[in-house]
């Protein structure tokens, strides 16, 4: 896709955050890499 996440991207990040309390920001980078098929991981200030 690309290297940018769009508002929906953000907002479906924090519900799988909500949901997961437990993951490391580490962790929820590497779900959005593979999920939102992104260049590289996010940056921590993205999450």
């Amino acid at each position: 896709m690309g290297g940018w996440m769009r508002i929906e991207m953000k907002r479906a990040l924090i519900k799988h955050n909500y949901e997961r309390p437990g993951l490391s920001q580490w962790e929820l980078a590497a779900w959005a890499k593979v999920q939102f098929k992104l260049k590289k991981a996010p940056a921590q200030n993205s999450l």
